[in-house]
């Protein structure tokens, strides 16, 4: 079942960067210094999958002992400067991004977390009850 909710998850993701990017309103500031570097070393692709800023958030979360909207939007605001610098496409979904972003992890991922642990508690409780009434069968 964590596979099945990691795929989605992922699905979801990709669905919607897809949208961002066709809405010409900016992209994250972590796509925008991508794309900025990208300009400016020559590269067409990046190869650098979007998980590796959540593993730096979380990272940092620790590290700091701050929530994570400020671990977040500490991130966003350094990858949006170094955006700026290298040229990359900023614009109001950017903006948006750095301010707002970081509040809607945290408040998702406090939810996310407790449907999940449910789920699998639920999970894992019927596989012991159908294994405990195989024994006593």
């Amino acid at each position: 079942m964590k596979y099945v909710l990691f795929v989605a998850g992922i699905l979801i993701l990709t669905l919607g960067i897809s949208l961002t990017i066709q809405s010409e309103l900016g992209t994250s500031p972590f796509d925008a210094l991508l794309v900025g570097l990208s300009h400016h070393v020559g590269l067409l692709q990046t190869n650098f999958a979007p998980i590796p800023i959540d593993r730096l958030t979380l990272i940092l979360h620790e590290i700091t002992q701050t929530p994570l909207f400020v671990s977040r939007t500490f991130i966003y605001l350094v990858f949006l400067i170094l955006a700026f610098l290298l040229s990359g496409p900023i614009g109001l979904g950017t903006l948006i991004t750095v301010c707002c972003a970081g509040v809607l992890l945290q408040f998702i991922m406090g939810h996310t977390k407790r449907i999940i642990d449910h789920i699998l508690t639920d999970m894992d409780t019927s596989s012991h009850t159908t294994s405990e009434k195989e024994h006593s069968v």
